[in-house]
């Protein structure tokens, strides 16, 4: 949910409340450990098509 919700554009107090998370970091973290997935140099891969020879 605070992935989806990040990449949505919610507000960040507003993921920290529904997640019932009391403190920020924790909070950070779930966003931060779904970008790793997408800001990596294999993820470029995953994004494109190969087109037939």
């Amino acid at each position: 949910m605070a992935t989806s919700a990040h990449r949505a554009g919610a507000y960040f107090r507003d993921i920290k409340k529904q997640g019932g998370w009391r403190h920020d970091r924790t909070t950070q973290g779930y966003i931060e450990e779904a970008s790793r997935f997408e800001e990596n140099a294999a993820g470029s891969l995953l994004r494109t098509r190969i087109k037939p020879a």
